[in-house]
């Protein structure tokens, strides 16, 4: 008889991809899954050893559904925290796909037979013109200027595919190599400056037409052959947000993303209301209840979920059956890591409702081959999950062989559980 007790949980983070950390869950038998989250990736670590290892070492890993309260929050009767990403929720959320992964590879299926089966595969994606390395330091850079780079960026690769870069420098030039390879939809950051200048109270004039010149290059060179989305990455409060709803209503996108802080989201009905463009939230909102919420109070249309810090595939296949009752749309979001991605287009073949899985094309090219075996499969601007059991994939030699990969694992040693340094970065 198969022996699925879990008997150790090891993380892995590395100065190469800082933002990452991985958990591992093994059991008695040798079976692993493999999760994934991003941001904060040390503290996360530290925080599955600390509170998330105890729960798990002992229990059968089968037993997904009780795995889940135990890791989640006890202040809601074991269902994740509503609210936004934290450390916490991140880690619970990593642990999630792993234990995903580890029931798919126990019982031989794809995670998405386990959700239900493919509902429509391949989907379509869109590109996010992002760049690897966007907003972090060169390599070798003083630990004095870390502070000066926004905390994002995948890392692994610089100068390749930096359509960040792109997007301002030769938008329509982009937009047509994108066409080229058979993406046609992309979604742009032209706002952040402005945001980063006036921390989101104000927009001038220049700073509105500075930001809407790529849409207007764009639509003068493919017209509307490709489809544009903006990220406004919550940065803004009412005002400015009126402002570039406003701006953006003729070139006719397909969503406006995240134009509100959270504090600000009772106002979404304010812009939606102004505006043809449907309105899209909330990639950092955790929980069933926090979308709940969104929903509630109005003017959201899309609904954008992110595996690695909503609580994982557990409570994102919630928040998918949610949106499928109201008849709203879902986008699964990554701009981050290759399991948090894969698990993403597992749900986004499952989900009824399903408009786009989010892709930067830096990433999955350039990066994340780097990280894992396999990737999920990419022909003429369409994704599908890998076909093997559990997510269907796995970290590769390249990055264990990291030489700045730091391995923490917890088990059972002498009767106690025992955290140590399996591997620290030389």
């Amino acid at each position: 008889m198969n022996d699925s007790t879990i008997v150790a949980v090891e993380t892995y983070t590395s100065k190469t991809f800082r933002q990452l950390a991985h958990v591992r869950i093994e059991t008695a038998d040798g079976v692993t899954g493999l999760g994934e989250t991003f941001h904060r990736a040390e503290a996360v670590a530290a925080f599955i050893h600390d509170s998330l290892a105890p729960a798990l070492v002992g229990q059968d890993g089968r037993q997904h559904a009780k795995l889940r309260r135990l890791v989640q929050s006890r202040f809601d009767g074991g269902n994740i925290w509503a609210g936004t990403a934290t450390v916490d929720s991140s880690a619970a959320s990593a642990v999630d796909i792993a234990l995903w992964d580890l029931r798919g590879k126990v019982f031989g299926l794809p995670v998405s037979e386990l959700l239900g089966g493919v509902n429509r595969s391949p989907i379509p994606v869109y590109n996010t013109c992002a760049g690897p390395g966007e907003g972090m330091p060169m390599p070798g850079s003083p630990r004095t200027q870390l502070h000066l780079a926004e905390p994002w960026g995948l890392g692994g690769s610089f100068g390749q595919y930096d359509d960040y870069r792109a997007m301002f420098e030769r938008p329509a030039e982009l937009a047509e190599e994108l066409l080229s390879e058979g993406i046609r939809a992309m979604k742009l950051y032209t706002f952040r400056p402005a945001a980063r200048t006036t921390q989101g109270t104000y927009l001038s004039n220049a700073q509105l037409e500075e930001a809407l010149t790529p849409f207007r290059l764009i639509r003068e060179a493919v017209g509307m052959e490709m489809e544009l989305m903006v990220d406004l990455l919550f940065d803004w409060t009412l005002a400015p947000a009126q402002r570039i709803v406003a701006g953006l209503e003729e070139y006719k996108l397909l969503w406006i993303e995240d134009p509100l802080r959270w504090g600000a989201r009772r106002h979404h009905a304010v812009l939606q209301a102004q505006t043809t463009t449907p309105i899209a939230a909330f990639d950092y909102a955790v929980g069933l209840e926090s979308y709940i919420d969104l929903v509630d109070k109005g003017g959201l249309s899309i609904l954008r979920v992110d595996p690695q810090w909503v609580g994982g595939i557990s409570e994102a296949a919630r928040i998918a059956a949610y949106a499928d009752s109201l008849g709203l749309g879902i986008v699964f979001h990554d701009c981050t890591g290759p399991i948090n991605f894969t698990a993403s287009t597992h749900l986004a073949v499952n989900a009824p409702t399903t408009i786009f899985q989010e892709s930067v094309r830096g990433y999955w090219r350039a990066v994340y081959p780097s990280i894992v075996t396999v990737c999920p499969s990419f022909e003429n601007g369409f994704v599908a999950p890998p076909p093997g059991p559990g997510l269907g994939t796995e970290l590769n030699e390249d990055y264990l062989g990291l030489t700045d990969l730091r391995v923490v694992r917890s088990e059972v040693e002498g009767g106690d559980l025992v955290t140590k340094l399996v591997r620290a970065p030389s």
